[in-house]
């Protein structure tokens, strides 16, 4: 009878440790099951988020286009602007504080009035009249002589004697 337990002693623990290596297996196939999908998850979700920030980076390119059309100055302080639409601000907003606060928001007209000032009227050539305008004798016509004959005897450059 010593024999017969020990023998039923010996298959319940071999029964047992071939059923602990089952339960082993199946547990460590159902864990690598979910580092699987939670590994494809985490990729969808980084695929999710790179397709969000490029349609974000053309949508902030697009509208930045647009102001620094409006605001010719813009695009020397594009980075400045984008970091603060990242932080939540809209384009606009940000373009136009971004550039009160370096003194340049300025428009396109304004810009364009400031250059037509600094600038003369006319074509795009520079125009530059050299000497001072007057022709020599040989140049003039009689009427002209005749003219700054006048003019220089009032001025009193000239004197009869």
């Amino acid at each position: 009878m010593a024999e017969e337990t020990k023998d039923i002693f010996q298959e319940d623990q071999s029964t047992q440790q071939v059923g602990e290596t089952a339960d082993n297996k199946v547990g460590n196939r159902v864990d690598k099951r979910i580092q699987d999908v939670l590994s494809q998850k985490s990729a969808a979700e980084q695929r999710a988020e790179i397709a969000e920030k490029k349609a974000r980076d053309a949508e902030f390119a697009l509208s930045f286009n647009e102001m620094s059309a409006k605001y010719p100055k813009a695009s020397e302080f594009k980075d400045k602007v984008k970091e603060l639409v990242d932080k939540g601000y809209d384009v606009q907003d940000a373009t136009v504080s971004i550039l009160a606060k370096n003194n340049a928001l300025q428009t396109q007209e304004q810009a364009t009035q400031e250059h037509k000032e600094t600038q003369g009227f006319g074509g795009s050539a520079d125009i530059n009249i050299s000497g001072s305008g007057k022709k020599s004798l040989e140049e003039m016509s009689k009427e002209e002589l005749l003219a700054e004959l006048i003019e220089a005897e009032k001025n009193g450059d000239l004197r009869l004697s």
